[in-house]
């Protein structure tokens, strides 16, 4: 007897953004309690942090009197879409008929959740960004809610084999390419880190967090390593990437003006002209084109011109 299919996607679609930002605001909780202990927390300013710390993840940025923190923390925003796909695997029971339309509307309800929970928290000198709150989250609860309503059903393959052909053939090239050009994005990341790991210790020292505040910047840390590698991917494909005034690296040179004192930015190049060398890096998007094309078969190949 097959599986009776849910046909109303609003109420899990609801559900899914509210268990999901209830999940994430626990989390970003502990996160808190554990940088500042329990001394002297009362709820309400737990509670406000928490949801500012699950902004900052999602991508919201915060601006607390003189210091503004822009920097989108991909590991905490990926965190985010697998809390979201968490609840999703929970809340839907049944298949789903639209599953366009469940995630649509997920996305339509986590953005809701998270404009009000930036706008409710803004208040003194501290601001998160209710737009960017409200775009990420419509992203996060989007890809999230369609992710684990197919890993709850298992039928990825069915959603993958009724796709264009064209489109599964251009999926299956570009998703290699992809992955070579971040692999060695991650490669190039890691050798950094490696090679300023006193500078990184120093400017550690320099912060002195503490115990509770050394486990909470470790997370930080870690959640900012794919923003790391996303900015050299760029590097590497041509663009280069900023961050803020002044502060710019590509494949000719890098330019550092003012650089906030966190330790995995310890890994950014140091400042001047790049050796000749280093343009064979620029190589990486021409084997990542290679793989891309080695992939695509030459009946598929026909079917694209």
């Amino acid at each position: 007897m097959p599986a009776p299919v849910e046909t109303s996607y609003l109420r899990p679609a609801f559900l899914t953004a509210i268990v999901a930002a209830i999940v994430s605001w626990a989390v970003a909780a502990v996160v808190v309690v554990v940088a500042s202990g329990t001394s002297g927390l009362s709820a309400g300013p737990l509670a406000r942090t928490a949801i500012r710390t699950w902004l900052v993840a999602l991508g919201s940025g915060i601006d607390a009197g003189p210091v503004s923190i822009g920097l989108l923390p991909l590991g905490g925003t990926v965190l985010c879409t697998a809390l979201v796909a968490r609840a999703a695997v929970w809340v839907v029971a049944d298949p789903l008929d639209e599953l366009a339309a469940f995630a649509a509307a997920s996305a339509g309800a986590f953005g809701a959740v998270a404009a009000i929970a930036s706008a409710a928290t803004n208040v003194g000198d501290v601001h998160t960004s209710i737009v960017r709150s409200a775009a990420t989250g419509f992203v996060v609860g989007g890809l999230g809610a369609a992710w684990g309503s197919v890993q709850r059903h298992h039928d990825g393959e069915r959603w993958w084999f009724t796709a264009p052909a064209e489109a599964r053939t251009v999926v299956r090239a570009a998703v290699p390419g992809l992955l070579t050009v971040l692999a060695a994005a991650a490669v190039l990341v890691v050798v950094l880190l490696v090679t300023n790991v006193r500078q990184a210790g120093d400017l550690w020292a320099l912060l002195d967090p503490g115990f509770g505040g050394g486990i909470a910047l470790a997370i930080g840390s870690l959640l900012a390593v794919p923003t790391l590698v996303l900015w050299t991917a760029s590097a590497l494909v041509g663009p280069g990437f900023a961050i803020g005034s002044g502060t710019s690296v590509d494949l000719t040179g890098s330019q550092l003006g003012q650089v906030p004192g966190f330790p995995l930015l310890a890994a950014l190049p140091t400042p001047g002209e790049f050796p000749g060398w280093v343009f064979v890096l620029g190589l990486v998007p021409l084997l990542a084109g290679i793989v891309s094309g080695w992939r695509v078969e030459p009946g598929e190949r026909e079917g694209l011109v």
